[in-house]
């Protein structure tokens, strides 16, 4: 590019010198003399002093520019050298620091005091502060310029936070009214005492319906049926015991499992008691007489015939029945033996409670959320604040001030445009506009591209730099071969 500007002012200076020489010249002579006489030898002609003052002028304009230009420069490199809270490294190094700092408020919901009467609450915060903190190391790790998903799943285990805070505070003020209304412990004792009756006699029922599930392969099929009904009576009584039993407040829906458990055994044992005729059935009774002997008689009496009939009728129909299926039994009587164990823990933790001490640790546990939650609030203080200004990026600020460097720029370009464009002066001036307009367009660029924490934000504008740099070198370069020439 170089060779080929000097070559465009050489060229151009000598256009200029030619025209400047033939105005030079006196009128020419006739054509008729001017062969007649001897060719005169033409002395050199200096530059016109306009055209040197051309030359100053526009190098000493030049001069000017390239101060304000190198002014407009300088500023904007110190500004953008102070960016640095829009930097990525300062995003990430942000980011990390929320994470690491949350995990204080984690390790403040583990160290809640769990016992029989808070472990429930505490379990509520500690799964919300675990989740929480998970978002925000998938913040950290996974972050990328522009990409609010990560920051939108922040903002949902915070809402849900809020929800297991107001959780865990409701069912400590129903625990507290609770304790506050528990049973006096007369009522307490006259419910356990029925109740454990009640709890031995169904584990009583359920240890002889094993017994007899164990043998009945060895019984007649008649007696496990009159087994089964046994137990059918017993189980009513077990029901009408559950029905009978004391008030005792808190216990209404343990009783209710515990007679929708029973009834629902006693279907199915009426089921399984039912006779059940066997698919192969006698086709044919013996007939034979029996022979009866009785002491010192030797002669032989006849079967009446009524006996012998029903006899065989008998026979017949105990041949035709079946063992009752008991894989439906089987399964109700295990899920009354988990909801009669589950009555007994609720039943044992009425009775062993102690009102003034599951009073004193909800106490206590109160006092421990209200320090968690104002820890966790300071947080999100903290959290909101640093969304609200993008850790001191302030996107606002940064395109204001780039719309000031843009009309810097613009009204630089209008100076450079007013230069001198005389004909030996053209190629420098082309150099010139063509370097201020690349870089005024970069920084236009620059104004409606840029967005904070990305990489390399300021790359286009400095290698359209590089580029003018090399224009306005080159103008320099032309300048001084003019002077050089005149």
């Amino acid at each position: 590019m170089k060779i080929r500007y000097a070559c465009w002012i050489l060229a151009t200076l000598a256009l200029g010198l030619l025209s400047l020489a033939a105005c030079a010249q006196p009128g020419a002579a006739p054509a008729t003399e001017t062969a007649a006489q001897p060719p005169l030898a033409v002395a050199p002609t200096a530059l016109p002093a306009d055209a040197l003052a051309a030359v100053d002028e526009f190098a000493s304009q030049r001069i000017a520019l390239d101060e304000e230009w190198g002014q407009i420069r300088e500023e904007f490199d110190q500004w953008s050298a102070g960016l640095t809270a829009c930097l990525p490294s300062s995003m990430h190094q942000a980011l990390n620091g929320f994470a690491i700092e949350f995990n204080d408020v984690t390790q403040q919901a583990r160290n809640l005091t769990r016992t029989q009467t808070t472990g429930e609450l505490a379990d509520i915060l500690i799964a919300a502060a675990q989740e929480e903190e998970a978002a925000y190391r998938q913040l950290r790790d996974r972050w990328q310029p522009n990409n609010v998903a990560l920051l939108e799943a922040v903002e949902t285990q915070r809402a849900q936070a809020a929800q297991a805070h107001s959780k865990a505070q409701d069912r400590a003020i129903e625990l507290r009214e609770t304790f506050e209304d528990s049973p006096d412990p007369e009522t307490v004792e006259e419910f356990s005492l029925a109740f454990d009756k009640v709890k031995n006699d169904w584990q009583n029922l359920h240890d002889e319906y094993t017994e007899l599930r164990e043998e009945a392969e060895s019984m007649e099929v008649q007696e496990v049926l009159d087994g089964l009904d046994e137990l059918i009576k017993k189980l009513n009584a077990v029901i009408d015991a559950l029905d009978e039993l004391p008030h005792l407040a808190g216990t209404e829906k343990t009783v209710d499992d515990l007679l929708s458990a029973a009834k629902a055994e006693r279907k199915e044992l009426r089921t399984a008691a039912k006779p059940v005729k066997s698919s192969a059935t006698k086709t044919s009774v013996a007939n034979t007489d029996a022979e009866e002997t009785s002491s010192g008689e030797d002669e032989k009496k006849p079967t009446p015939a009524p006996t012998k009939a029903a006899s065989a009728k008998t026979e017949e129909a105990a041949a035709s029945l079946k063992l009752p299926s008991f894989t439906k039994v089987d399964a109700s009587v295990e899920k009354s033996a988990t909801a009669l164990k589950q009555a007994a823990r609720a039943v044992r933790s009425i009775a062993d409670l102690d009102v003034e001490e599951s009073l004193g640790e909800l106490a206590t546990f109160n006092s421990e959320h209200r320090r968690l939650r104002s820890a966790w609030d300071d947080f999100h203080d903290d959290y909101n604040a640093w969304r609200e200004s993008e850790g001191g990026c302030d996107r606002a600020d940064v395109i204001g001030e780039l719309d000031q460097f843009s009309l810097r720029m613009s009204s630089l370009t209008r100076d450079v445009r007013a230069l001198p464009q005389t004909g030996f002066l053209l190629p420098m001036y082309t150099l010139m506009v063509e370097a201020a307009e690349r870089e005024e367009t970069a920084m236009r660029t620059l104004r409606y591209t840029w967005q904070p924490f990305t990489v390399d934000a300021f790359k286009g504008l400095h290698e359209q730099r590089i580029v003018t740099d090399g224009l306005r070198r080159e103008t320099a370069i032309g300048l001084d071969e003019l002077r050089t020439r005149f």
